[in-house]
């Protein structure tokens, strides 16, 4: 692609148009070179050679210089290799499991302020799948996964109708990020918005909606029968992905900077066991120099096997070379120091990149303890809220709006008098809590700052146990009012539990074993039972 100017046999009558003319002439130069070294380079660049860094004036690695709203046009080939890295590196899917476990475990519940839109949602998240197959905890880890894996995750909201047997009519369901197609780049004629890959934009770069293919594009059943996107509210869909510039409309995969290492260190283990394997299974090639030699002395295919069993070796562990030929097996060098250390280094870099413990992707504990493990998971857990408040912004504060709506206009909630609407859609979305290695030296801590003034209880709840206080306090309550109830029959309760303490107590001293001085035996002695022990202690 090149910029033309206007044609050579254009005159020019005036110096001023002469220095206009060089000028445009310049600049079309220079965009024409910044074309042709974008065009060469692309993503990956032009790398200096080994030579060229020894350079007093090294090369640096030319890239292209792209801009926030380019990423759709890489999006594709990122996300094959990190699907394909997911699939086959056992490694990479493990640490995406953790980062999803960790994020969001069983999924998270919103507090409204009032009781029964709480106890509405907390109804309605079992059943909110579209498809009827997973609860709402299982769709937000999905969805957030998929952000991982894919860079992006995507959610649509669906109305259902009033007379639905629903707690509240409403539905939601992911779909595929191939669902939105990241080449789809145009304008919208009827209104004249942009469309950058597949997010429809206004003109102060507000999303506000988003072309949606009713099918995975990648699926063969639907090649025949290809249809248009359909153009989906912004309203309706959420779109969930880390945002890298503050113009990106479309996310990269969070295992994007360890994609090419890693396949390499897949292609370097493969080769080391194909190299091994090969070593194992040809254990002896036969030669000969002598060609005489050889037709009088070396085996032919007919009596192979015989001369095999004569050696005492399995068979196809010896292979006969033609004559001639000589087999040298290349000795590789070691990867650093030992090949172990060198995995190592690159499953920590993973790890890193994926911002979770290499020692939890791995399973490898060795010359790791309690302290490091603790000082460590400090930064975990604020990508972990990190992760939280982006799915809160982009995602759940959206679903919990709709369902305040579609629960007023369904009847299924009423709103008290003189609540407004900011009041309506309040909430506070609790999150499961971290499994907490000390729980005693926890729980020690929160209950000093809580006497301290510097906590409430509300929150050391929600923080250490993860649970609701109002609902914790409707659980004491009801533990109160049940022992409460029991109080008129305490007296006769006191009396039981005393029986039985006694009867244990006489149990115990009735088996004290004594001495028989003509057997030398230890013998137990014949108890009554606890009817008859029972009848003598109340006439007594």
């Amino acid at each position: 692609m090149a910029v033309r100017t206007r044609s050579a046999k254009t005159t020019i009558s005036t110096p001023a148009e002469q220095r206009a003319e060089a000028d445009v002439r310049r600049v079309v130069t220079r965009i024409n070179q910044q074309l042709s070294t974008y065009s060469r380079t692309m993503m990956a660049g032009a790398m200096a050679t080994p030579f060229d860094a020894l350079k007093p004036n090294a090369n640096m690695p030319v890239v292209g210089n792209l801009g926030p709203q380019s990423t759709g046009y890489f999006l594709n080939p990122l996300v094959r290799f990190s699907r394909h890295l997911d699939r086959n590196d056992g490694f990479v899917q493990r640490g995406l499991n953790i980062r999803a476990d960790a994020t969001v475990d069983t999924g998270p519940w919103p507090e409204f302020k009032y009781q029964k839109l709480t106890d509405l949602f907390e109804e309605w998240m079992l059943e909110c799948d579209r498809r009827g197959e997973m609860d709402m905890g299982q769709i937000v880890k999905k969805n957030f996964r998929n952000s991982l894996s894919g860079g992006e995750g995507w959610t649509t909201l669906h109305d259902e109708p009033m007379g639905s047997d629903l707690v509240v009519p409403l539905t939601i369901k992911g779909i595929e990020l191939d669902q939105v197609d990241v080449f789809d780049n145009r304008m919208n004629g009827d209104n004249g918005n942009r469309i950058i890959s597949g997010v429809e934009l206004d003109w102060d770069d507000r999303p506000v909606a988003a072309w949606v293919l009713p099918y995975n594009p990648t699926d063969m059943h639907v090649l025949n029968g290809w249809k248009r996107s359909i153009r989906t509210p912004i309203a309706d869909i959420c779109h969930l992905y880390e945002k890298t510039e503050f113009s990106s409309v479309r996310g990269i995969p969070e295992i994007a900077p360890a994609i090419m290492r890693a396949i390499q260190t897949m292609r370097f283990d493969n080769a080391t066991l194909t190299r091994m394997l090969g070593s194992t299974l040809n254990l002896y090639w036969a030669e000969t120099t002598d060609r005489s030699a050889a037709g009088a002395k070396m085996p032919g295919e007919q009596d192979m096997d015989e001369w095999v069993s004569q050696m005492l070796i399995e068979p196809g562990a010896l292979n006969v070379l033609p004559y001639g030929v000589k087999v040298t097996q290349n000795t590789a060098p070691e990867a650093g120091n030992t090949y172990e250390a060198f995995i190592k280094a690159e499953n920590r870099y993973k790890a890193a990149v994926l911002g979770i413990l290499y020692q939890e992707m791995t399973g490898d504990w060795t010359e790791f303890n309690d302290r490091a493990h603790r000082a460590a998971t400090l930064s975990i857990t604020r990508r972990i809220n990190h992760d939280r408040q982006n799915m809160e912004s982009r995602m759940l504060r959206k679903i919990a709006k709709r369902f305040v709506d579609r629960a007023y206009l369904s009847g299924a909630w009423i709103p008290p008098s003189g609540a407004t609407q900011r009041d309506w859609y309040h909430h506070e979305w609790h999150w499961p809590a971290a499994r907490y290695q000390n729980l005693y030296q926890e729980m020690n801590a929160w209950k000093l700052a809580q006497d301290a003034d510097m906590v409430s209880p509300s929150q050391a709840i929600s923080e250490v146990f993860g649970r609701d206080a109002r609902k914790v306090d409707r659980e004491i309550a009801a533990d109160k009012a049940r022992r409460a109830a029991l109080a008129p029959g305490q007296a006769a309760g006191d009396i039981i539990v005393a029986e039985v303490a006694a009867d244990e107590l006489e149990v115990a001293q009735d088996f004290a074993l004594r001495d028989d001085d003509a057997v030398g035996l230890r013998k137990p002695m014949k108890l009554p039972t606890r009817a008859e022990r029972r009848t003598a202690r109340r006439r007594k």
